[in-house]
């Protein structure tokens, strides 16, 4: 079943530092909320989960990212308000100094590099996706917020 993965670019200040809920699917509601209403969509991935986690994963170790593809993009929350252990849908999100790493990280690939990406379907659907959204992000220093529905 094909899940869509939405990026968002959001100014980091205009998120909540707190949430008041009385369980984690409640305070998820409220974090994507805060972002439609103050993010600017960048762009949407349809694809399965695994494909997505696969992608993410592939990508992660071409870039020696250290895990930091996957897990910003699968389980990571601004100011940590979800936490990791959360009983809610995944939610993705790299802080502006996140996204200017990981565009640096993209930035350094080779050419050989960028060929294993693109010779995999999802894996090029998604390293575009997130090298877009990331440059969008860095050109007004803001955060990268990744909404799974």
């Amino acid at each position: 079943m094909s899940e869509t993965f939405t990026l968002y670019v959001v100014d980091e200040d205009l998120l909540p530092t707190e949430l008041v809920g009385n369980d984690d699917e409640e305070m998820y509601e409220q974090l994507v909320s805060a972002v439609g209403e103050n993010g600017t969509l960048e762009t949407t991935v349809e694809m399965t989960e695994d494909d997505f986690v696969d992608a993410l994963e592939s990508i992660d170790k071409l870039i020696d990212g250290n895990r930091l593809l996957p897990n910003n993009a699968m389980n990571h929350s601004p100011h940590e308000l979800l936490g990791n252990n959360s009983d809610c849908p995944y939610f993705g999100y790299f802080s502006p100094a996140q996204v200017q790493e990981l565009l640096f990280l993209f930035e350094s690939l080779s050419d050989e590099q960028i060929d294993i990406i693109e010779s995999v379907e999802t894996h090029s659907q998604v390293f575009s996706a997130f090298r877009s959204a990331a440059e969008s992000a860095l050109d007004f220093e803001h955060a990268l917020a990744i909404v799974h529905t």
